[in-house]
């Protein structure tokens, strides 16, 4: 199967810019220093972009460069999270917009959905498969609302989304993972841009996101419910 003339519609890398697009905003909007903030996000997608240009330099699709660049992103932020410095600029983000960047996970549902209609990928990386991960996608932004700015849910409750919504994540990261090991369209597809910053850059924010989120709560740094 000859990959190379594979060609999506238009509105599919539109829709993934957009997941990128919320994302970002989202994770700028949450910090208190956002020019800080918009200066790791910038650094990080150019080194994906790099990464993407260097896979495209060679004929065969780079899967060990694919794989550390969702794997990667999660050690450095992990890392991160143990420095003085970091710790003070976490300390002065928003949970209400940390909670609300994972709308982006609504439309890349669909762009999986797209891919499966171009033969790129099986039905199981989907919402009609496997893959349930739009559910934190829609409900991010209630829960949000609710917890941060209404005080009306319970600490259990935030952290059960929270955890919930770890799960899925890593059970959709996983499934196109393997999906890139053993298919060498989607391979090629995720090597491309902007198709590698959903792996590389929304996937590992996202994880921080939900891991960032759960440790304030259960620090007690920041309340979700008048009662507490």
């Amino acid at each position: 199967m000859e990959t190379a003339g594979i060609e999506l519609p238009s509105y599919v890398p539109i829709t993934v810019m957009c997941c990128i697009l919320v994302g970002a905003l989202f994770s700028i909007f949450s910090a208190n220093n956002r020019f800080a903030t918009l200066s790791i996000v910038a650094i990080w997608c150019g080194i994906l972009i790099g990464i993407s240009y260097f896979s495209n330099s060679n004929s065969s699709p780079q899967l060990f460069l694919l794989s550390a660049s969702t794997v990667l992103p999660c050690l450095i932020l992990t890392i991160m999270s143990f420095l003085p410095a970091s710790r003070q600029f976490m300390r002065g983000l928003k949970d209400e917009q940390l909670h609300h960047l994972h709308l982006w996970r609504v439309p890349f549902a669909f762009v999986l959905l797209w891919f499966y209609q171009a033969g790129l990928s099986p039905i199981d990386l989907t919402f009609e498969g496997f893959n349930y991960d739009i559910i934190i996608g829609l409900t991010a932004p209630v829960i949000g609302s609710l917890a941060f700015s209404q005080k009306m849910l319970t600490k259990e409750i935030v952290l059960g989304w929270n955890a919930i919504g770890t799960i899925l994540l890593l059970i959709s990261g996983i499934l196109v993972l393997l999906e890139i090991q053993s298919n060498a369209a989607s391979a090629l597809q995720f090597q491309e841009l902007p198709y590698l910053l959903l792996l590389g850059f929304l996937m590992p924010l996202s994880l921080f996101a939900h891991a960032l989120s759960s440790y304030r709560i259960l620090k007690g740094y920041v309340k979700v419910s008048e009662e507490e």
